[in-house]
C-alpha cells in the first residue's frame, strides 16, 4: 500500500518527572497516530534520547494506543533537534531510501525545526511538516519553552519568531 509519506518523525520534548509525557509531546504522538489510522504513514520514528529516554516513553505511548511494535522505530541517541535530524537521516532515512518524511512537532518548535530538517538531510530529501497546537500548555511551562526556543534560535542565527 502506498502511503502519503515514507515515515513520520515525531520529535521528543521531554519526559515529566513522573515518567509521563508532557501534553505537547502527547499531541505530537497523537497526530502521528491519526496519520497512521488514516493510512498516510506506515512507519513512525520517535526521536529523542536525552537522559529520560524520550523515545522509549513515546514508543510505549503508541503501543498503548494499539500501534503494532513493528510500526514504531526509536531513535534514542539525539539530545537536541539538530541531532534528531542527523541521526534520523543517518540511521533510518538514508538506509531505507525514505526521501519524503513528515516531521511532527509543536507550533512553538516548528520554525527552528523547519530550518534544521530542511538543511541537515540535504537536497535529496523533501520533508513535510505538521505542527500541533500550543493551546492549553500551562503558562509557566510555555514561557520556559518559548524562552528556550528563542535562545536556541539565536544560537543557530535564525530569525526570532
Amino acid at each position: 500500500m502506498k502511503t502519503k509519506y515514507d515515515i513520520a518523525i515525531v520529535l521528543g520534548g521531554g519526559v515529566s518527572p513522573n515518567g509521563s509525557l508532557p501534553v505537547w509531546v502527547e499531541r505530537r504522538i497523537n497526530k502521528a497516530f491519526e496519520l497512521f489510522q488514516s493510512g498516510d504513514i506506515g512507519k513512525i520514528l520517535v526521536s529523542g534520547g536525552n537522559p529520560e529516554n524520550e523515545a522509549e516513553v513515546m514508543a510505549k505511548y503508541l503501543r498503548d494506543k494499539g500501534i503494532p511494535q513493528r510500526i514504531v522505530m526509536k531513535e534514542k541517541k539525539s539530545r537536541n533537534t539538530v541531532e534528531n535530524a542527523a541521526f534520523s537521516k543517518h540511521d533510518y532515512l538514508a538506509p531505507n531510501k525514505w526521501y519524503h518524511p513528515v516531521i511532527i512537532t509543536s507550533e512553538f518548535h516548528m520554525p527552528r525545526t523547519k530550518v534544521i530538517f530542511s538543511k541537515i538531510p540535504g537536497p535529496n530529501y523533501s520533508p513535510d511538516f505538521i505542527s500541533v497546537s500550543d493551546q492549553g500548555i500551562r503558562t509557566q511551562d510555555f514561557k520556559e519553552l518559548l524562552e528556550r526556543e528563542k535562545l536556541l534560535s539565536i544560537a543557530l542565527n535564525l530569525k526570532s519568531t
